[in-house]
């Protein structure tokens, strides 16, 4: 549970207070999701990618983009790591914020696509599509 120190507007240090909300925010986030654990745990082994499947994660993405570098335009010697802390870990400040003003901004002045994984637990159609709904653009 996150404290309800993150919320507080009242805070001398409140941005700061914030980022580390945020990146705590991540940690559980991460844990639930990313948790070597969690799949045989709580998930009874299902796949984040496809609920319908009961197995080991699912890869195969990771062998189609560094398989099609040359046709996505990306240099050689560059590949595609599934889980690369390092990066994840940078964005961690990131992960767990808010940016429904900056989608609205883009809804308003684009014509977009939004393509989801009809089986995907982690990030849902049913999810993608409560959260598009209830934007304001």
């Amino acid at each position: 549970m996150v404290p309800n120190s993150c919320n507080s507007p009242y805070n001398a240090r409140r941005l700061q207070k914030r980022i580390s909300c945020f990146i705590q925010a991540t940690s559980y986030f991460d844990f639930l999701t990313n948790n070597d654990d969690t799949r045989a745990q709580y998930w009874g082994g299902m796949s984040t990618y496809n609920f319908r499947k009961y197995s080991d994660p699912d890869e195969t993405f990771a062998t189609f983009l560094n398989n099609s570098r040359s046709k996505l335009g990306i240099p050689e010697g560059v590949y595609f790591v599934p889980g690369n802390e390092n990066i994840y870990n940078s964005f961690a400040n990131d992960v767990s914020r808010s940016y429904a003003g900056d989608v609205i901004n883009i809804l308003r002045k684009t014509k977009v696509l939004v393509y989801n994984g009809q089986d995907d637990f982690v990030v849902n159609t049913p999810g993608v599509l409560n959260y598009l709904n209830a934007l304001n653009w």
